[in-house]
């Protein structure tokens, strides 16, 4: 079954690294959202590990598992406004098209290990609506220059003066 295939060698060397080089950042997520699929649940625990977050606080959604951008906009909806920045693990197609509903940007598909984060303007994770980010960069373990090689426009990159922010990382296609 899909759902139990794990990461490659390529898969764990990757989560590995992007874990590592996301941490550097200096912000700790407030939560970890995984889909229950076993690679992203691994990726997960990989950047866990990089906070020192504990592995048994991740989050694993059951929703976000071939549920499309619906089953994923719920999750996201439903999650208390303690937690500003939030950390979420899924795979293709869903994690592209949640990327192209909340920022309103089309793009590729998202390469294996990508991380993309979002700045959002809200108050309540339940007014989160197409449209309703800004996509501050996209990363994947190909890109040469580093985290914020690809800057959207208009950002500024200051990641650390984000009302809320919503991290994704692209574990793998279904």
């Amino acid at each position: 079954m899909d759902r139990q295939r794990p990461l490659n060698k390529r898969g764990h060397r990757n989560a590995a690294d992007m874990a590592g080089k996301f941490a550097s950042r200096g912000s700790r997520p407030d939560l970890l959202i995984s889909s229950p699929a076993k690679r992203a649940i691994t990726t997960a625990h990989y950047f866990a590990d990089e906070f020192q977050y504990p592995s048994f606080d991740i989050q694993v959604e059951e929703r976000l598992y071939f549920c499309g951008v619906k089953g994923w906009i719920n999750t996201l909806k439903s999650q208390s406004d303690e937690y500003r920045s939030v950390l979420l693990f899924g795979h293709n197609p869903e994690i592209t098209q949640i990327v192209d509903w909340l920022s309103g940007d089309e793009g590729d598909a998202l390469p294996t290990c990508t991380i993309v984060q979002l700045e959002l303007d809200l108050n309540s994770w339940s007014e989160l609506s197409s449209d309703s980010a800004r996509l501050l960069y996209r990363w994947s373990p190909k890109d040469p220059i580093g985290l914020v090689s690809t800057l959207a426009k208009g950002s500024s990159g200051a990641a650390n003066q984000l009302k809320s922010s919503l991290t994704l990382v692209n574990s793998k296609n279904h």
